[in-house]
């Protein structure tokens, strides 16, 4: 999440409707409409990308034999339904890697939404599986409320048919955060925990440590993956692919060791939604924002 409050979402969407512009894309990528863009990973896998909203959000199909898979619905300042349509007739489960604002505005469009099994979700669904977000996991006013209607132990598979996912649960960003693996083709959906840009590790919930060690259990998880392709939810321009690799998680792992260690290094102050946070730069595009104390 780079969290915005509800005022800013709604400027944002009334700037999309009046501007005509369109920025540029990736390579690869092809406008849907003035608003999502799509970009074909392979027969079975799609980004669907929202280069016009400024976080740059990305969301991903990922389809089976049988169903697919909408990892991450957006902030909801458009339908995703349409695009996600326009590539599969099959049923489609929604899933999503945290409960913030940007990743969760879609979910109550769909009738099936699954989730990481875990006691703070739990705890917020009722008997039907009603949920809505906490104030905190969400991240801002108007919290949308969905039903959820499969529940993934972490660890636990994802049956798409002919296709298998693995739900991982990698807290840091979040204590909530999912990661998606398909060992079979060699690709991870990371939500949060890793995209291209600076990672947020400062705001409630947020732990360096349990960052640290998510990023230590996904590179054991998949040693001798040496192709493998990382699919974060964010980019920091309309022009960025969000693919990356196995040697862009060892830096990170590195990285919030250092963190932790105090080996990191300088750090410069910015501030985000009015917080001061220490920014630590690594190289390659990697940059930390973590807590001031």
């Amino acid at each position: 999440m780079r969290a915005l409050p509800l005022a800013a979402l709604l400027l944002v969407a009334a700037a999309a409707r009046a501007d005509p512009a369109l920025p540029p894309l990736a390579a690869g990528e092809t406008w849907f409409d003035d608003w999502y863009a799509v970009e074909r990973i392979d027969e079975h896998t799609f980004a669907i990308a929202e280069p016009r909203y400024d976080q740059h959000n990305l969301e991903y199909l990922i389809v089976g034999s049988d169903r697919a898979l909408l990892f991450d619905s957006g902030p909801g300042v458009r339908d995703i339904r349409p695009v996600v349509a326009s590539l599969t007739k099959r049923p489609v489960i929604a899933a999503f890697s945290h409960l913030h604002f940007d990743h969760v505005g879609g979910l109550a469009q769909f009738a099936s939404v699954g989730s990481l099994d875990l006691p703070s979700i739990r705890a917020r669904a009722d008997a039907q599986g009603r949920f809505m977000p906490s104030l905190l996991q969400h991240a801002a006013l108007g919290r949308p409320r969905w039903r959820i209607s499969e529940w993934w132990p972490p660890g636990g598979a994802i049956d798409l048919g002919g296709r298998t996912l693995r739900a991982i649960s990698v807290p840091g960003h979040t204590p909530e955060s999912l990661a998606l693996y398909d060992a079979e083709r060699g690709q991870l959906f990371s939500g949060d925990f890793l995209y291209p840009g600076d990672l947020y590790a400062f705001g409630p919930g947020s732990d360096l440590a349990a960052y640290r060690d998510s990023a230590r259990r996904v590179l054991a998880l998949t040693r001798g993956q040496d192709a493998l392709a990382i699919y974060g939810a964010h980019v920091p321009s309309s022009d960025t692919l969000p693919r990356q690799g196995r040697e862009d998680l060892v830096r990170a792992q590195q990285a919030l060791g250092a963190l932790l260690a105090g080996q990191a290094g300088p750090w410069r102050l910015v501030w985000v939604l009015h917080v001061p946070v220490r920014r630590y730069t690594f190289g390659h595009g990697l940059a930390i924002l973590a807590p001031l104390f």
